[in-house]
This record gives structure tokens, sequence and C-alpha cells, in this order.
């Protein structure tokens, strides 16, 4: 057997929230122990950020890890540069994300990196040509991802469609030694175990007759870093391997192992993702998936993710939208910057010790995409626009509804609202994620958005109230289909059929939507299709996201006599109706409803729960539920109207205290 290199990889990117607080209790004790140990090796991962961050407010550490290159003692690996999930991005997007950092890299470190680490390890076996393109030799992927018989330590080539590059499988502390503890990991035993595991692997491929090196790659995230750090274990195993000549392990970096006598071996990687993804709190069923899945892709992931697959639809529409400004170069290149920093990799799918701030992640994209829009209609020249295309990859068309003051877009699945983000103050007030059974004490049967429709009877409206959803709903799942679509008129007619849970009869539902400038007006029309007479309460549904937990929105509703007041901490169902304003008073905006007759309503808070690293449940985001209600009486063959407008206006904002 030849001798294994170990490369020890520091990826801050794994799980970091703080430069400063990494800074201080890794990357600086980790600088301090290289400088005094010259002969051991060590990679680090950089994103965009963190190297910039280091340019700006470390000089002495970027002086430090210019000397440690030029001496060969480490290897910087790089990434696209705010980190995005690769696989998801257009190839002009990826190669440009690449190639900044490459650049960033060159000038601040004096080199370009020669190889990359991907988002939660996220491949796409269409990235060979875009590494290619910019000049990347490797890429470090997680082991898993790699076919079994092809785990031996060595080197993975991939080729596709002529193009080749390298893959480095990755490890962790714990695939070569079971422990409680990182900072209670006894070296001589971890070495030990580490060598009888590696070598027991070896025994059994196609190349223990040639005595290759071979080479593992260990991930380390800050935290095990730290660990690892004070309990001096670098300082241990520096001594062993020093103490030790007979032991055939050397610390290395990828530069040092290209000139060992190395294999390549051959393999298609076919697309996956770290099935550690799989341990977040929505990925409801997971074990039953990763038992019947082996080949697991990112799309897999966003299917139960629908708040994250709905922004990466924004993403790539805005990616084109950019392609094609033509006014400005200046304002266009601002703009792509903005969509480049948007589209980092923690906005879309944040790591399980971050995922309490899950929603104010994905809020700062849609906070930088609505500055995008800014700049773009900067020149006044935003022609308003209603385009029907497959805008979320589900197979549907929907209804992209590009304005002066707002985008949305309308699914023909439940016949609402999927998305309703609005440039000032740059929310989606429907970026809402659904409630879990073991989480919640309640689980979700529909995707919330806006005008969400359900005909639910006594018994399931009263259920509806209770739990601020409907189990049935009728209209909530149903796919409608198009009866007219006017981009002049920017009128959509949707209709859906259907049959009520509990009296089994036929109902149709007509629904139109015109859309304004400052809005929507929205009108339905209710048929009975049965021979008995239909009674129900038809509901059109809302729910407002919190833009953060600590705030609410201020509740007006007119009657003829009265208007009263209350904010969405109050369950609350009113009668007799005129009109109803909700208020994001802190991010100066307000939303209208004004149905053309009087009715009822019914306002609820929702919160959404999330373990925490520690399993401990957390609240994680809130929204507020909000229920037009008609009473629907039909005799057989007969039909009703319903509609009302949906405005939005400015409202003067709270000034901070």
């Amino acid at each position: 057997m030849g001798l294994i290199h170990i490369c020890f990889n520091f990826n801050v990117s794994l799980n970091a929230t703080s430069e400063d607080y990494y800074y201080s209790s890794c990357t600086r004790p980790l600088v301090k122990f290289l400088y005094a140990h010259p002969n051991f090796k060590f990679a680090f991962s950089f994103t965009g950020p963190q190297l910039s961050f280091y340019n700006k407010k470390k000089k002495e550490l970027i002086s430090i890890l210019k000397e440690f290159i030029s001496k060969k003692q480490i290897e910087i690996i790089g990434s696209g540069y705010y980190n995005p999930i690769l696989p998801l991005l257009n190839s002009a997007d990826r190669n440009a994300q690449i190639d900044k950092f490459t650049t960033e890299a060159r000038q601040v470190l004096g080199r370009r990196p020669r190889g990359i680490f991907l988002f939660n390890d996220i491949w796409d076996s269409s990235l060979v040509n875009n590494l290619h393109t910019c000049g990347i030799d490797y890429i470090t992927l997680d082991h898993s991802l790699i076919p079994e018989h092809k785990r031996c330590f060595l080197p993975i080539i991939m080729s596709d469609l002529g193009k080749y590059t390298q893959i480095y499988p990755t490890y962790s502390l714990s695939d070569f030694y079971t422990y409680e503890n990182v900072d209670k990991i006894n070296c001589d035993d971890f070495i030990s175990s580490f060598i009888s595991k590696v070598a027991s692997a070896i025994r059994k491929d196609d190349f223990y007759q040639s005595s290759p090196d071979r080479i593992v790659f260990i991930n380390l995230c800050a935290q095990e870093l730290s660990d690892l750090i004070n309990a001096k274990f670098f300082e241990a195993f520096d001594s062993y391997i020093t103490e030790k000549p007979q032991t055939n392990i050397v610390t290395s970096i990828p530069m040092h192992y290209e000139k060992a006598d190395k294999i390549l071996v051959p393999s298609y990687i076919s697309s996956g993702v770290n099935k550690k993804l799989f341990d977040l709190p929505q990925t409801k069923n997971r074990a039953k998936i990763l038992k019947n899945n082996c080949n697991l892709n990112i799309y897999d992931v966003l299917d139960y993710y629908p708040a994250a697959k709905i922004l990466n639809s924004r993403l790539l529409y805005q990616s084109n939208l950019i392609n094609l400004y033509k006014e400005d170069k200046i304002k266009k290149k601002i703009a792509r910057e903005k969509l480049y920093q948007a589209q980092s990799g923690q906005y879309l799918l944040c790591s399980k010790e971050c995922f309490e701030t899950e929603f104010n992640l994905r809020s700062q994209s849609y906070k930088l995409l609505g500055e995008v829009e800014e700049i773009l209609h900067e020149d006044s020249k935003l022609c308003e626009s209603i385009n029907c295309f497959d805008y979320d990859g589900d197979g549907l068309e929907e209804y992209v509804c590009r304005m002066k003051n707002f985008y949305a877009f309308i699914s023909k699945l439940g016949g609402a609202v999927g998305e309703l983000e609005l440039y000032k103050p740059s929310i989606n007030y429907c970026d809402n994620n659904s409630r879990i059974l073991d989480y919640d004490g309640f689980e979700d049967k529909y995707k919330r958005g806006f005008f969400i429709d359900h005909l639910l009877s006594a018994e399931e409206f009263a259920t509806y109230t209770e739990n601020a959803s409907s189990l049935e709903g009728v209209f909530s799942k149903i796919r409608y289909t198009e009866i007219k679509f006017s981009q002049s008129k920017f009128e959509i007619h949707l209709k859906a059929n259907a049959v009520l849970t509990s009296t089994k009869q036929k109902v149709s539902l007509i629904k139109k939507y015109i859309i304004n400038s400052t809005g929507m007006y929205v009108q339905y029309f209710i048929r009975n299709e049965s021979k008995s007479p239909v009674k129900a309460k038809f509901v059109v549904e809302s729910t407002f996201c919190n833009s953060e937990l600590d705030n609410y929105y201020e509740i007006e509703t007119a009657t003829v006599s009265k208007i009263n007041y209350f904010n969405s901490h109050t369950k609350k169902i009113l009668n007799d109706l005129s009109a109803v304003r909700f208020s994001d008073v802190k991010n100066g905006v307000s939303f209208v409803f004004e149905p053309n007759e009087k009715c009822g309503a019914f306002v609820a808070p929702v919160s959404y729960k999330a373990p925490d690293c520690k399993g401990n449940l957390k609240e994680v985001q809130k929204s507020t539920v909000h229920s037009l209600i008609w009473d629907v009486n039909l005799e057989s063959g007969m039909e009703t109207e319903k509609n009302f407008n949906f405005t939005i206006i400015p409202v003067k904002k709270n000034k901070k205290k």
C-alpha cells in the first residue's frame, strides 16, 4: 500500500453565521498552529464574501495566507462567489459566479484556485462543461454521491460531452472514528481506526496491486475545527506521524498529491445532493424517500420546499429579464450583481443550524430582487405585462404578472396567487411555510397563498375556523382550466368542477381575474350542477406572511354603522362587512378588500415551528390568515355571483423608536 495523503479541509461555509466569531475561534488559532508547524498541510474553502471580509477587515490574515500559499503549505478551494446552488443557475450565471471568485482570489491572494466546492454537495453532470470553461481542475464532493464500488480513496475523473473534470470525494471524522464529542477524540485511537478502515477498503478494490498513493479529504466545519484546536488534536496528530516514520500517513493538499503516483478512477456521477438536506424540518416522510430513492437531486429537495421552489423560479425569471434589458449597461451590471447576491444557496436552503432564520434569509433574497426591479424601472419604460408559461416547472402553465408596483403569479392549481411581491418594501407576502403535524399539532393540506377558494359545510367551516385551515376545501387543491386569457386586457378566466365532500353534490366555479397597477379585481360565479339544493359557506382565503416574528398587521373592518380596529394577534369572526383593510405599518403598505356585497370575515394568526440544532421546537415564522365569507344557498341549476376588489396602497411607516 502506498502513502495515504490526508487533507484536512476547513469549510466555514458549512454553517457560517458570523465571520468575526469564526475568525477568533477557528481561523486565527488554525493559522497560528500552521505557522508553528510548517510541514503540516491544510486546505481552506472560502466563498467570495468571506474572502472579501478578510481582505477588508483582517489584512494580517491575508498576508499570512499569501505566505503559506507561496510555501505550498495550504491550498485555497473556491466556490461560486456567493456560494449559489450552481445546478439551478443558467450556464452564463454559473460561469460568472465562478469567474468572479477566481478573479477575487487572484487579486487578494495572488493565485487563483484550482478547485471549488459545491453548496451542500449539490451536483449535476452539466457542471462539467462550466468547470472546464472556467479553468477549474477539480471539485470536492461528498463520498455518498460516488458509486460505492468506486469509493477507493482515489480521485474520480468524469467526462461529459468531451469535457473532463476531477472529483475528490470528501469524508467527515465520523466516517472513520465513532465519538460522542469532537473534543474527546483520542488522536492515537483515531489514527489506528483511520488506517484500519482505509486499508480494509482498498484491499477490495481493483488497484490494490498497483499500490498507488491514496488521498482522503476530511471536511471540518467551524465547530468541529474549534473543538479539535482546543483539544490540541492537530499537535498530537503531527507528533504521531513525525515520531513514527513507519506510519504511511502524510498531511497533504491536492497540489502535492498531483505529483504523487496517483490513479484516476473513471466514473459518471449522476445528479445528487448531500443527504443531510433531508434532515431539514420541511422534508416530510424523508425516511421513506431515502429508502426508495438512491439518486436524490436538488429538484427532489425543492419539491418538499415550495417556498424555496418559488424563490428559485423567481431568480431564473429575473435573470432572463436582466438579459433582455438593453437600455443602460451600467444599470444592467449593477442589477446583475444584485442578482448574483440573491442567488446565494443559503437563501434558498439554509443549514439545519440556521433553520430558525430560514424566512429571514429568503426575505433577503426577495429584497435584493426588489432592488433589481427598481433599477430596471428607473428609466420609466416598464411595459406592464401578463405572460402565460410554466413558471415553476410543475407541468402547469402559470400567469406571471409584472406590474408597475408588484410582481405576482397565478397558478392553475387552486386558481390562487402563489407569489405577491411588492417592489417597495421588497417583500413576498405569500412567502408562507406549511405547518407540520409533528411540530405544529396540525398539518396544512395545501400551499398557502392569496385567494384560495373553499366551499364548506357548516361542520367543515367550524373545523376551518378552529384550525385556520381546511382539511378538504373542495377547490383549494383542484386544477383549474383556462376558459379565457387576454394579455391586452389583463384578464384571466378560470374554471373548476368539484364534488362537495359532505353531500357529494356537483358544483362548478368560474373565477375571473382583472389585473391592474394597484391590485386585482376578482369575480366568482358559483353554480349548482346537482339535482338538490346546495347550502354551504364560500370562503376566499388569503394568508399574509409577517415580515418579522414580532411584526403584526393593523386591521380595520367597516360595517354600515361603525369601523372596528384590532390587530392580527387576535382571532376574530366578523359579519356584515363592507370593507377590510390590512396595514403593514412597519413596512408602509396596506391591502384593502372591498366586496360587492356584505360578507363575513375570519382573521387568525398562524405560527410555524421547527426544531433547532438541539432538537428544541422554536417559532420560526408567523402568518395571518384572512378570509372573506359568503353564505351560498343555490337551487338545482342556479348560480350566484360574488366579487371583490383588492387594492395595494402605501401608508405612512411607523418611525423607529
